[in-house]
């Protein structure tokens, strides 16, 4: 068999791979995480070292930060709205998955965001100063794929380029929040030292006071 479809589903799937999933249906018989017999344990640290290995794989110190989905379509939607806020703009492509345009034209539709859809060339690919350019202050998220699972056309430039974006964007906001932090302290350290020259005032007005008083007397 000749198989050209692995854009969109990889086949056939490696030897070890199919290993591991006859091991899980013969020989995991308890749901990770729900009990404390040997064959759940046995089951949640098959889940951990999964955790583990995929975070050492992707540079993540904090395996907690690896979630598990259901699948792709499951995955993609999690992203989406949880980083997703009202009021905010996203750009994509019309290359998606609709795992990836549903949601999002739902948001758009029903006035949560706005969404740019960008389209693709004669040739099938996303060219870099058409994303840049559809990209607003309000740009909360760049869904794009690599590759699509249509035309097999890899969007490597696009994506380096939006990947340029981004990083310049987070310095920005870094510094930001870095100036913000110094006008923080610098307003607490006036606030200090007001209320500092206000309490020396206070001393000074109850020493005359006490020293008024003692002359009464």
């Amino acid at each position: 068999m000749i198989y050209l479809d692995n854009a969109a589903t990889s086949f056939p799937r490696p030897a070890c791979v199919a290993r591991a999933m006859s091991d899980a249906l013969t020989q995991c018989g308890a749901n990770p995480g729900r009990a404390g017999h040997r064959l759940a344990l046995a089951a949640g640290r098959i889940v951990e070292g999964c955790r583990e290995d995929l975070a050492a794989m992707l540079g993540e110190t904090d395996a907690s930060r690896v979630a598990f989905a259901c699948n792709a379509t499951d995955a993609l939607n999690m992203a989406i709205h949880g980083v997703v806020r009202t009021g905010d703009h996203v750009v994509t492509t019309l290359l998606e998955h609709n795992s990836v345009l549903r949601p999002l034209s739902e948001l758009s539709r029903s006035g949560a965001i706005t969404l740019s859809i960008v389209p693709p060339d004669a040739q099938g690919m996303i060219r870099a100063q058409d994303v840049a350019q559809a990209m607003t202050p309000r740009t909360r998220l760049v869904a794009m794929t690599h590759m699509s699972n249509v035309l097999g056309a890899a969007q490597a430039d696009a994506r380096e380029a939006v990947d340029e974006d981004a990083a310049e964007i987070g310095e920005q906001e870094r510094q930001q929040q870095t100036e913000a932090r110094e006008d923080d302290r610098d307003e607490y350290d006036q606030e200090k030292s007001t209320e500092q020259r206000q309490q020396r005032h206070r001393d000074a007005l109850d020493q005359r006071l006490f020293v008024v008083l003692g002359k009464l007397r």
